[in-house]
């Protein structure tokens, strides 16, 4: 197991790991550009690994219940 701070250090290869957890703050209900980047580099890499997302916010969860652009978008980058 390997902890990353994608804000820090610059991933060059998932290769290795069968599980990656991904996980974001989210500002203006957007993720934060580093964890949206990794996503985006690696999104063909996930074929084949299992993936985890999640994020953490300040506004309280009813406040987003029903919107969910957000998670729509990582999915589209995911492929999920």
């Amino acid at each position: 197991m390997k902890l990353i701070n994608a804000g820090e250090e610059k991933i060059k290869d998932i290769s290795e790991y069968g599980l990656v957890v991904v996980g974001s703050g989210v500002a203006c209900g957007r993720w934060v550009n580093e964890a949206e980047d990794f996503l985006k580099k690696f999104r063909k890499d996930f074929e084949n690994k299992k993936l985890a997302l999640f994020v953490s916010s300040v506004e309280p969860i009813p406040k987003k219940e029903g919107d969910t652009a957000e998670v729509s978008k990582m999915h589209k980058i995911v492929g999920g």
